[in-house]
Protein backbone atom coordinates (compact mmCIF):
# COMPACT_ATOMS: atom_id res chain seq x y z
CA UNK A 1 0.00 0.00 0.00
CA UNK A 2 1.30 3.42 -0.96
CA UNK A 3 0.88 6.14 1.65
CA UNK A 4 -1.15 9.06 0.29
CA UNK A 5 0.29 12.46 -0.49
CA UNK A 6 -1.43 13.96 2.52
CA UNK A 7 0.25 11.51 4.90
CA UNK A 8 3.65 11.90 3.27
CA UNK A 9 3.51 15.69 3.40
CA UNK A 10 2.27 15.55 7.00
CA UNK A 11 5.22 13.29 7.88
CA UNK A 12 7.66 15.78 6.32
CA UNK A 13 6.09 18.64 8.25
CA UNK A 14 6.25 16.67 11.49
CA UNK A 15 9.91 15.71 10.94
CA UNK A 16 10.89 19.28 10.18
CA UNK A 17 8.89 20.67 13.12
CA UNK A 18 9.74 18.07 15.75
CA UNK A 19 13.29 17.09 14.80
CA UNK A 20 14.97 19.57 12.47
CA UNK A 21 13.65 22.87 13.86
CA UNK A 22 14.79 22.18 17.44
CA UNK A 23 18.22 21.14 16.12
CA UNK A 24 18.76 24.39 14.21
CA UNK A 25 20.72 27.05 16.06
CA UNK A 26 18.10 29.63 17.13
CA UNK A 27 20.78 32.29 16.66
CA UNK A 28 20.83 31.52 12.96
CA UNK A 29 17.71 33.53 12.19
CA UNK A 30 17.98 33.07 8.43
CA UNK A 31 18.02 29.27 8.78
CA UNK A 32 15.08 29.32 11.20
CA UNK A 33 13.14 31.64 8.88
CA UNK A 34 13.83 29.44 5.85
CA UNK A 35 12.78 26.34 7.75
CA UNK A 36 9.50 28.01 8.70
CA UNK A 37 8.97 28.94 5.05
CA UNK A 38 9.53 25.32 3.98
CA UNK A 39 7.11 24.07 6.66
CA UNK A 40 4.54 26.67 5.61
CA UNK A 41 4.96 25.74 1.95
CA UNK A 42 4.45 22.06 2.73
CA UNK A 43 1.27 22.92 4.66
CA UNK A 44 0.05 24.94 1.68
CA UNK A 45 0.79 22.04 -0.69
CA UNK A 46 -1.13 19.75 1.62
CA UNK A 47 -4.16 22.06 1.35
CA UNK A 48 -3.83 22.40 -2.43
CA UNK A 49 -2.93 18.93 -3.65
CA UNK A 50 -6.46 17.53 -3.85
CA UNK A 51 -7.58 20.57 -5.86
CA UNK A 52 -4.63 21.10 -8.23
CA UNK A 53 -6.15 19.38 -11.28
CA UNK A 54 -9.61 20.82 -10.61
CA UNK A 55 -8.06 24.29 -10.35
CA UNK A 56 -6.35 23.93 -13.74
CA UNK A 57 -9.50 22.56 -15.40
CA UNK A 58 -11.56 25.44 -13.98
CA UNK A 59 -8.93 27.83 -15.28
CA UNK A 60 -9.10 26.29 -18.76
CA UNK A 61 -12.90 26.34 -18.86
CA UNK A 62 -13.12 29.98 -17.83
CA UNK A 63 -10.44 31.06 -20.32
CA UNK A 64 -12.21 29.20 -23.13
CA UNK A 65 -15.48 30.87 -22.11
CA UNK A 66 -13.75 34.27 -22.19
CA UNK A 67 -12.32 33.61 -25.65
CA UNK A 68 -15.76 32.48 -26.88
CA UNK A 69 -17.42 35.60 -25.40
CA UNK A 70 -14.92 37.92 -27.03
CA UNK A 71 -15.16 36.13 -30.39
CA UNK A 72 -18.96 36.37 -30.28
CA UNK A 73 -18.99 40.08 -29.45
CA UNK A 74 -15.98 41.59 -31.18
CA UNK A 75 -14.60 40.85 -34.63
CA UNK A 76 -10.90 40.29 -33.97
CA UNK A 77 -8.60 38.01 -35.97
CA UNK A 78 -6.79 36.88 -32.81
CA UNK A 79 -10.10 35.89 -31.20
CA UNK A 80 -11.10 33.80 -34.21
CA UNK A 81 -7.67 32.14 -34.27
CA UNK A 82 -7.83 31.41 -30.54
CA UNK A 83 -11.32 30.03 -30.82
CA UNK A 84 -10.08 27.53 -33.41
CA UNK A 85 -7.75 26.04 -30.74
CA UNK A 86 -10.02 26.14 -27.69
CA UNK A 87 -11.74 22.81 -28.30
CA UNK A 88 -8.43 20.95 -28.45
CA UNK A 89 -6.96 22.76 -25.45
CA UNK A 90 -10.05 22.27 -23.31
CA UNK A 91 -10.10 18.58 -24.26
CA UNK A 92 -6.55 18.28 -22.95
CA UNK A 93 -7.49 19.95 -19.66
CA UNK A 94 -10.47 17.69 -19.12
CA UNK A 95 -8.63 14.44 -19.74
CA UNK A 96 -7.80 12.24 -16.78
CA UNK A 97 -4.83 10.59 -18.44
CA UNK A 98 -2.51 13.58 -18.84
CA UNK A 99 -0.11 15.10 -16.37
CA UNK A 100 -0.80 18.27 -14.51
CA UNK A 101 2.13 19.82 -16.40
CA UNK A 102 0.42 19.02 -19.71
CA UNK A 103 -2.77 20.74 -18.52
CA UNK A 104 -0.75 23.75 -17.36
CA UNK A 105 0.93 23.95 -20.77
CA UNK A 106 -2.47 23.98 -22.47
CA UNK A 107 -3.54 26.73 -20.08
CA UNK A 108 -0.40 28.71 -20.87
CA UNK A 109 -1.38 28.56 -24.55
CA UNK A 110 -4.86 29.83 -23.65
CA UNK A 111 -3.32 32.70 -21.66
CA UNK A 112 -1.10 33.58 -24.61
CA UNK A 113 -4.12 33.58 -26.87
CA UNK A 114 -5.97 35.93 -24.51
CA UNK A 115 -2.94 38.21 -24.43
CA UNK A 116 -2.90 38.24 -28.26
CA UNK A 117 -6.61 39.03 -28.29
CA UNK A 118 -6.21 41.97 -25.91
CA UNK A 119 -3.26 43.27 -27.95
CA UNK A 120 -5.34 42.90 -31.12
CA UNK A 121 -8.21 44.77 -29.47
CA UNK A 122 -5.95 47.60 -28.30
CA UNK A 123 -4.56 48.00 -31.83
CA UNK A 124 -8.07 48.09 -33.27
CA UNK A 125 -9.69 51.33 -34.40
CA UNK A 126 -12.98 50.09 -32.89
CA UNK A 127 -13.22 51.94 -29.55
CA UNK A 128 -16.40 50.10 -28.60
CA UNK A 129 -14.74 46.75 -29.25
CA UNK A 130 -11.72 47.75 -27.16
CA UNK A 131 -14.00 48.67 -24.24
CA UNK A 132 -15.98 45.43 -24.57
CA UNK A 133 -12.82 43.30 -24.57
CA UNK A 134 -11.51 45.21 -21.55
CA UNK A 135 -14.81 44.70 -19.70
CA UNK A 136 -14.89 40.97 -20.45
CA UNK A 137 -11.24 40.46 -19.47
CA UNK A 138 -11.69 42.38 -16.21
CA UNK A 139 -14.78 40.33 -15.32
CA UNK A 140 -12.83 37.14 -16.01
CA UNK A 141 -9.90 38.44 -13.97
CA UNK A 142 -12.08 39.12 -10.94
CA UNK A 143 -13.25 35.49 -10.81
CA UNK A 144 -9.73 34.19 -11.51
CA UNK A 145 -8.21 36.29 -8.74
CA UNK A 146 -10.87 35.01 -6.35
CA UNK A 147 -9.84 31.41 -7.15
CA UNK A 148 -6.16 32.22 -6.83
CA UNK A 149 -6.71 33.94 -3.47
CA UNK A 150 -8.59 30.89 -2.21
CA UNK A 151 -5.84 28.58 -3.46
CA UNK A 152 -3.18 30.35 -1.38
CA UNK A 153 -5.33 31.49 1.54
CA UNK A 154 -3.48 29.20 3.93
CA UNK A 155 -0.45 31.48 3.71
CA UNK A 156 -2.34 33.98 5.86
CA UNK A 157 -1.12 36.91 3.76
CA UNK A 158 -4.44 37.96 2.25
CA UNK A 159 -5.32 41.56 3.10
CA UNK A 160 -9.05 40.86 2.99
CA UNK A 161 -9.36 37.43 4.64
CA UNK A 162 -13.04 37.97 5.47
CA UNK A 163 -13.84 37.90 1.73
CA UNK A 164 -12.03 34.64 1.02
CA UNK A 165 -13.80 31.54 -0.19
CA UNK A 166 -12.58 28.03 0.44
CA UNK A 167 -10.72 26.41 -2.44
CA UNK A 168 -13.69 24.16 -3.09
CA UNK A 169 -16.20 27.04 -3.05
CA UNK A 170 -14.11 29.03 -5.50
CA UNK A 171 -13.84 26.08 -7.88
CA UNK A 172 -17.55 25.29 -7.67
CA UNK A 173 -18.28 28.94 -8.52
CA UNK A 174 -16.19 28.53 -11.68
CA UNK A 175 -18.74 25.98 -12.89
Amino acid sequence: MQPGYDLRIYTMIKALTDTVLPAVDSGNRAAVEQLHLVIGSLKLLRDQIDYAHWFEVADARTMVALIDQIAAEVDLPAAKAAQARTTDLLAIAERHDVTLTTVREANAELRSAIRAITEDAQASADASGRRRVRTLVLAHSEAQISRERAFIAATGFDVFPDTLQSIEESLLAAG
